[in-house]
């Protein structure tokens, strides 16, 4: 596929835990928990040189990982083992040096999620919006301590996910409870105003899975798909219908929802 296309093509794959992501028979090197349990850093950048080894011979050049989300509450069922820990110091000890190993060779990009931060709820995106349910004070030590380390780090790439942080709505003035209940990967006041222009990150956004119920609950998806990539979203992941999708995306633009500006500087950083 890389030898038919004239653009580069970006493969990517959830190799977070070893090649296992990506193939049905490859490599499951440990848990992100397992991992952070040994409290070794040596061992957690031959973690991350184990996993971009394996997945840059199955073809893979993008790295859905680390997971840096913050295991705050043990009844979450997306986080849970897959979080290096509950504290912010466990996830950056750990998750960093993975990062830097993968990256090291340049040859491998990594995606750090799930933004805003995951691990505070009890419920499953992939079936509800979720909330992450803590003040901007306590969020900026703690979520925004760990991403903001990643980023100065080098991180290329980040997952906006189907997650809610409405004390940020709170703290622009915005009280509409709809509106601060905005996901992520629908948010323009966290992925454009938090994400790139406080915490200064200026590689490429990618959504979670568009087909989540925490996503398509709060529009219809003709809707959703261009306020995706006009909140500062530049890949949108995954189809459910690829005509439906484009024509979806391009009535966005003849709408003014999306402007060719904004699209531009999408396709640019995707390109770069």
């Amino acid at each position: 596929m890389q030898k038919r296309s004239k653009v580069p093509l970006l493969v990517s794959g959830d190799l977070e835990n070893g090649g296992q992501g990506g193939a049905a028979d490859g490599t499951n090197l440990a848990s992100n928990m397992q991992l952070a349990a040994a409290n070794e850093p040596d061992l957690a950048t031959a973690f991350g040189a184990a996993i971009e080894v394996e997945g840059y011979a199955m073809g893979f050049n993008w790295v859905y990982g680390p997971v840096i989300d913050i295991n705050y509450n043990y009844q979450n069922p997306i986080v849970n083992i897959r979080s290096f820990g509950d504290t912010p110091d466990i996830v950056e000890q750990t998750a960093l040096p993975v990062m830097n190993a993968i990256q090291k060779n340049n040859r491998m990009a990594t995606c750090v999620k799930h933004w805003p931060g995951d691990g505070m709820d009890d419920r499953d995106q992939h079936k509800v919006l979720t909330n992450n349910t803590l003040t901007m004070k306590e969020w900026r030590k703690t979520y925004g301590r760990v991403y903001k380390s990643a980023i100065e780090k080098g991180i290329k790439t980040v997952m906006s996910a189907h997650i809610t942080l409405p004390s940020y709505y709170e703290e622009l003035g915005i009280t509409d409870v709809r509106t601060k209940h905005t996901p992520g990967s629908l948010s323009y006041e966290l992925n454009t105003k938090l994400l790139r222009e406080e915490l200064g990150f200026n590689g490429l956004i990618v959504s979670d899975a568009t087909s989540m119920i925490g996503m398509t609950s709060f529009g219809r998806r003709k809707d959703i798909i261009p306020q995706c990539i006009a909140s500062g979203v530049d890949m949108f992941l995954f189809t459910n219908d690829m005509h439906e999708d484009f024509q979806a995306m391009l009535q966005g633009v003849h709408d003014g929802v999306l402007t060719e500006e904004r699209l531009n500087e999408a396709v640019t950083r995707i390109l770069a």
